[in-house]
Protein backbone atom coordinates (compact mmCIF):
# COMPACT_ATOMS: atom_id res chain seq x y z
CA UNK A 1 0.00 0.00 0.00
CA UNK A 2 0.76 3.59 -0.76
CA UNK A 3 0.67 6.11 2.26
CA UNK A 4 -0.70 9.74 1.65
CA UNK A 5 2.73 10.93 2.58
CA UNK A 6 4.54 8.71 -0.26
CA UNK A 7 1.70 9.73 -2.25
CA UNK A 8 2.74 13.28 -2.09
CA UNK A 9 5.92 12.76 -2.57
CA UNK A 10 5.73 11.57 -5.75
CA UNK A 11 2.92 14.34 -7.01
CA UNK A 12 6.47 16.73 -5.77
CA UNK A 13 8.70 14.49 -7.72
CA UNK A 14 6.52 14.41 -10.64
CA UNK A 15 5.63 17.67 -10.95
CA UNK A 16 9.62 19.09 -10.50
CA UNK A 17 10.57 16.26 -13.69
CA UNK A 18 7.51 18.23 -15.40
CA UNK A 19 8.67 21.26 -14.95
CA UNK A 20 12.24 20.37 -15.64
CA UNK A 21 11.35 19.08 -18.90
CA UNK A 22 9.26 22.34 -19.33
CA UNK A 23 12.08 24.30 -18.76
CA UNK A 24 14.49 22.10 -21.25
CA UNK A 25 12.10 22.29 -24.12
CA UNK A 26 11.32 26.07 -23.69
CA UNK A 27 15.28 26.22 -23.90
CA UNK A 28 15.81 24.60 -26.99
CA UNK A 29 13.39 26.16 -28.84
CA UNK A 30 14.58 29.68 -27.81
CA UNK A 31 18.25 28.75 -27.70
CA UNK A 32 19.44 29.07 -24.49
CA UNK A 33 23.32 28.32 -22.96
CA UNK A 34 23.89 26.16 -19.67
CA UNK A 35 27.10 28.30 -19.73
CA UNK A 36 27.14 31.35 -17.63
CA UNK A 37 30.24 32.70 -18.97
CA UNK A 38 28.65 32.41 -22.64
CA UNK A 39 25.28 33.89 -20.99
CA UNK A 40 27.65 37.18 -19.38
CA UNK A 41 29.19 37.55 -22.65
CA UNK A 42 25.84 37.81 -24.04
CA UNK A 43 24.75 40.14 -22.09
CA UNK A 44 27.45 42.02 -21.86
CA UNK A 45 27.52 42.25 -25.81
CA UNK A 46 23.32 43.48 -25.10
CA UNK A 47 24.15 46.20 -22.83
CA UNK A 48 26.80 48.19 -24.78
CA UNK A 49 24.96 48.09 -28.46
CA UNK A 50 23.12 50.68 -26.94
CA UNK A 51 26.10 52.80 -24.86
CA UNK A 52 28.81 54.50 -25.28
CA UNK A 53 31.55 52.13 -26.61
CA UNK A 54 34.29 51.12 -24.14
CA UNK A 55 37.12 53.50 -25.81
CA UNK A 56 35.34 56.19 -27.07
CA UNK A 57 37.43 58.12 -29.93
CA UNK A 58 37.91 61.41 -30.00
CA UNK A 59 37.84 63.79 -32.99
CA UNK A 60 41.06 64.23 -35.15
CA UNK A 61 42.44 67.55 -34.06
CA UNK A 62 43.14 69.31 -37.36
CA UNK A 63 46.22 71.32 -37.31
CA UNK A 64 46.00 73.29 -39.81
CA UNK A 65 44.14 76.61 -40.26
CA UNK A 66 41.95 77.52 -43.25
CA UNK A 67 43.63 78.86 -45.82
CA UNK A 68 42.43 82.47 -46.35
CA UNK A 69 43.31 85.76 -48.23
CA UNK A 70 41.87 88.62 -46.52
CA UNK A 71 40.68 88.63 -42.71
CA UNK A 72 37.29 88.55 -43.86
CA UNK A 73 37.53 84.99 -44.73
CA UNK A 74 38.33 84.52 -41.30
CA UNK A 75 35.28 85.96 -39.53
CA UNK A 76 33.96 82.73 -39.42
CA UNK A 77 36.45 81.45 -36.94
CA UNK A 78 36.04 83.58 -33.74
CA UNK A 79 39.44 85.20 -32.46
CA UNK A 80 41.60 84.25 -35.86
CA UNK A 81 42.88 86.78 -38.22
CA UNK A 82 44.68 85.94 -41.41
CA UNK A 83 48.52 85.78 -40.94
CA UNK A 84 51.34 84.10 -42.60
CA UNK A 85 51.97 80.34 -41.05
CA UNK A 86 55.46 79.86 -40.06
CA UNK A 87 55.33 76.00 -40.75
CA UNK A 88 54.57 76.41 -44.22
CA UNK A 89 54.63 80.12 -45.30
CA UNK A 90 50.95 80.12 -46.33
CA UNK A 91 48.30 82.72 -45.24
CA UNK A 92 45.70 80.72 -43.01
CA UNK A 93 43.41 82.06 -40.39
CA UNK A 94 45.48 81.82 -37.18
CA UNK A 95 44.26 82.39 -33.64
CA UNK A 96 45.63 85.55 -31.74
CA UNK A 97 48.12 83.32 -29.50
CA UNK A 98 49.66 82.26 -32.90
CA UNK A 99 48.61 78.68 -33.13
CA UNK A 100 46.27 77.31 -35.60
CA UNK A 101 42.82 76.40 -34.68
CA UNK A 102 41.71 72.88 -33.33
CA UNK A 103 38.68 71.66 -35.15
CA UNK A 104 37.30 75.51 -35.92
CA UNK A 105 38.00 76.52 -32.24
CA UNK A 106 40.69 78.56 -31.07
CA UNK A 107 41.78 77.11 -27.38
CA UNK A 108 42.88 80.28 -26.00
CA UNK A 109 40.36 82.77 -26.16
CA UNK A 110 41.49 85.95 -25.37
CA UNK A 111 39.43 88.15 -23.08
CA UNK A 112 38.18 91.39 -24.84
CA UNK A 113 37.95 94.77 -23.27
CA UNK A 114 35.07 96.54 -23.38
CA UNK A 115 35.97 100.00 -23.78
CA UNK A 116 39.06 102.55 -23.00
CA UNK A 117 39.85 103.91 -20.02
CA UNK A 118 43.46 105.51 -18.60
CA UNK A 119 45.26 102.98 -16.75
CA UNK A 120 44.75 105.75 -13.29
CA UNK A 121 40.83 106.34 -14.34
CA UNK A 122 39.54 102.23 -14.29
CA UNK A 123 37.22 101.18 -11.99
CA UNK A 124 36.88 98.06 -10.54
CA UNK A 125 34.21 95.66 -12.08
CA UNK A 126 30.69 95.58 -10.61
CA UNK A 127 29.90 92.17 -9.35
CA UNK A 128 26.62 90.49 -9.76
CA UNK A 129 23.37 92.51 -8.88
CA UNK A 130 25.58 95.70 -7.92
CA UNK A 131 24.29 98.92 -9.41
CA UNK A 132 25.60 99.89 -12.53
CA UNK A 133 25.33 102.39 -15.23
CA UNK A 134 26.90 100.94 -18.38
CA UNK A 135 27.54 97.13 -19.85
CA UNK A 136 31.18 98.20 -19.33
CA UNK A 137 31.02 98.17 -15.60
CA UNK A 138 29.77 94.69 -15.25
CA UNK A 139 31.43 91.34 -15.09
CA UNK A 140 32.57 89.64 -18.07
CA UNK A 141 29.59 88.23 -19.99
CA UNK A 142 27.10 90.30 -17.19
CA UNK A 143 24.77 92.85 -18.53
CA UNK A 144 23.42 96.37 -16.92
CA UNK A 145 19.82 95.77 -17.04
CA UNK A 146 16.97 97.05 -15.01
CA UNK A 147 16.00 94.23 -12.27
CA UNK A 148 13.13 92.23 -12.67
CA UNK A 149 12.86 90.30 -9.70
CA UNK A 150 13.17 93.74 -7.80
CA UNK A 151 9.91 94.44 -5.11
CA UNK A 152 10.69 98.02 -4.27
CA UNK A 153 9.89 100.65 -6.51
CA UNK A 154 12.87 102.14 -6.22
CA UNK A 155 15.13 99.18 -6.98
CA UNK A 156 12.97 98.44 -10.18
CA UNK A 157 14.05 101.84 -11.30
CA UNK A 158 17.96 100.79 -10.88
CA UNK A 159 20.18 98.81 -12.99
CA UNK A 160 21.98 96.01 -12.04
CA UNK A 161 24.57 93.66 -13.36
CA UNK A 162 22.74 90.80 -14.23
Amino acid sequence: KITRRESQREIIVMSRTVLLLLVISVCSLVGCVAEPDIIQHSRAKRLTAFAKPASPSQPPIVGKGKECKSDRECEVIPYTTCTIDVRDQRRRCICKDGNPPANGQCQNRPRERRSYLPSGYRHPETGLREACRSDAECLEGAECKINPNATTTAAKRQPVCL
